[in-house]
């Protein structure tokens, strides 16, 4: 479980993350939750947080931050701390050994595997174990056209475009005995094999899922910046002895974008907030509204049914073509007007909230991100654990206002 909110204004950054963790063991049963610290200070004017995953390959990020920091002096911009990382986590690419890259890895296909079966179920509606090569292939091509592969991840060397072929080539063998295993009752063609590896492999390049990856949040001040700025670094793993990362997110406050609100993790109650609406009845109302579409379908197929019927006129065939035709037009538009208005309606609440947090001082600042990190907890019905919170200036640089749920001396003062 992870919480965790960003807020930079033209005055300061506010960065708040809950302290919770829990062990998940191998048959995904949550286990102990611990007390460990999500954010820390990089420089005197750059803070940094991680979430997802809260170790790397057994290695705690904690630890990677603290040794990346020692001797750290301050540069230009965000991206050249994220990118600095990055440098220095293939600097130590010695510690991750080929037998646990490769475990990683085969843990993100057999869940791409047992994902699919289920797909495979809800699309053609047969069971995995039956012989249906042609059922199979059907739906691993609809999920090849679906998968945004993200051509944006980087490794030191080519892009993750190029990775693929040899990918396939070098765990050939694994992944035909996880196939073999999960569809070990069907005969499977060596097309549909072949469909199957290169959709697994092109799964876990386009996934961002917190769970697969690690997320690490710089924000604060470069060396000549007057207003604050942010960078988010996505890491995949280590693959082959490479690094698959990319920068998800890079934004910097100015006189045209004075505020920013970013978060992380448990992401529901903040859209709600934000937005000014559930983001699961967004998606219901678009849903209830594309059942428009469906029923003018099924109209036009009653018709045609109708003008093969000796009994109808053709007159009575053709106005009720144009009826068909009428539905299916006003279906379209309302779709388009709905969007609309909801885009409108959300862009008006969402401006309202940034110009009143671009006006924000530093303490109020601190507070709103910790009340964002509070309606979390309450909402999702989570136990509140100790919290982080700070705040960096240009001025003063890096303060905790909160630490480990206790009130910072100086601002119990003010």
């Amino acid at each position: 479980m992870t919480i965790e909110i960003a807020i930079l204004n033209t005055y300061a950054v506010a960065l708040a993350a809950d302290t919770a963790t829990t062990i998940i063991d191998r048959n995904g049963t949550p286990g102990m939750t611990h007390i460990i610290s999500k954010l820390f200070t990089l420089t005197k004017h750059v803070g940094i947080m991680f979430y997802g995953l809260r170790d790397f390959y057994s290695i705690p990020w904690e630890a990677f931050i603290k040794l990346y920091r020692e001797d750290l002096e301050e540069r230009q911009t965000l991206k050249e701390y994220a990118e600095g990382f990055v440098a220095f986590l293939e600097s130590h690419l010695d510690k991750f050994t080929p037998e646990s890259q490769s475990k990683r890895f085969f843990h993100s296909i057999y869940t791409f595997f047992a994902d699919f079966a289920k797909e495979l179920v809800h699309r053609v509606g047969i069971n995995k174990t039956k012989d249906n090569s042609a059922g199979i292939e059907t739906t691993a091509n609809a999920m090849i056209d679906k998968l945004d592969l993200a051509s944006n991840w980087e490794t030191n060397c080519c892009s993750t475009v190029e990775m693929l072929p040899e990918l396939k080539v070098f765990y050939d063998a694994e992944i035909e005995k996880i196939i073999d295993e999960t569809f070990k009752d069907v005969n499977l063609t060596p097309t549909t094999r072949d469909l199957l590896k290169e959709v697994a492999i092109k799964d876990f390049f386009a996934s961002e899922d917190s769970l697969l990856c690690s997320g690490i949040v710089f924000a604060g001040f470069g060396i000549d910046d007057l207003f604050p700025g942010i960078c988010e670094l996505l890491i995949k793993g280590v693959i082959n002895d490479r690094l698959v990362y990319k920068i998800r997110f890079e934004s910097k406050i100015s006189r045209h974008n004075e505020a920013i609100i970013r978060h992380y993790g448990i992401k529901e109650p903040v859209l709600s907030f934000l937005s000014g609406v559930t983001p699961g009845y967004q998606d219901l109302a678009v849903q209830s509204l594309e059942k428009f579409g469906d029923f003018s379908k099924a109209l036009e197929n009653l018709i045609q049914r109708l003008k093969e019927m000796p009994s109808i006129e053709n007159s009575t065939a053709s106005l009720l073509q144009r009826i068909a035709g009428a539905y299916k037009e006003l279906s379209k538009w309302y779709l388009l007007e709905h969007d609309r208005k909801r885009g409108k309606e959300v862009n008006y609440h969402w401006r309202q909230i940034l110009t009143n947090t671009a006006a924000l001082p530093e303490q109020e600042l601190a507070t709103f991100a910790e009340t964002l990190l509070n309606l979390t907890f309450f909402k999702a019905k989570y136990s509140r654990s100790p919290i982080d919170v700070v705040t960096i200036t240009k001025g003063d640089g890096f303060e905790w206002v909160v630490r480990r749920g206790e009130r910072h001396l100086k601002n119990l003062k003010e």
